[in-house]
């Protein structure tokens, strides 16, 4: 995770980790724990917690996380909450964030780094 902070920015933080599972249950058997779609997805909406928007004074710049089979991997960044993320593996996530002054407008946004790359 620290690796990609550095990706992101020298100011970005860990707001907090998730762990997405995935279970297939059919009839009376247990429950299979499902850790690869393969190559299918589904949708996830991730509700940012209240005491992680930030203040009235910066913008706040989310990206989501993924940790599977060792690799870390930005799979969303979003401005706001929730951030919608297909999801295909299914492992350790995180929320990371970064702020900016408050006013800087889209240019942050279409100049960032990690907003130029493609996911």
């Amino acid at each position: 995770m620290e690796g990609k902070l550095e990706d992101i920015s020298p100011d970005a933080k860990v707001g907090m980790y998730l762990d997405l599972s995935f279970y297939k249950k059919v009839g009376n058997v247990n429950p299979e724990m499902i850790t690869n779609l393969q190559g299918k997805s589904v949708q996830v909406a991730i509700e940012v917690p209240e005491k992680l928007r930030g203040g009235s004074d910066v913008t706040r710049i989310f990206y989501v996380v993924r940790i599977h089979d060792g690799v870390a991997e930005i799979i969303a960044r979003s401005v706001g909450s929730p951030i919608y993320v297909d999801c295909d593996r299914f492992s350790t996530y995180a929320i990371l964030y970064e702020d900016t002054e408050k006013g800087s407008g889209p240019h942050v946004l279409s100049s960032h780094p990690v907003f130029n790359d493609t996911l």
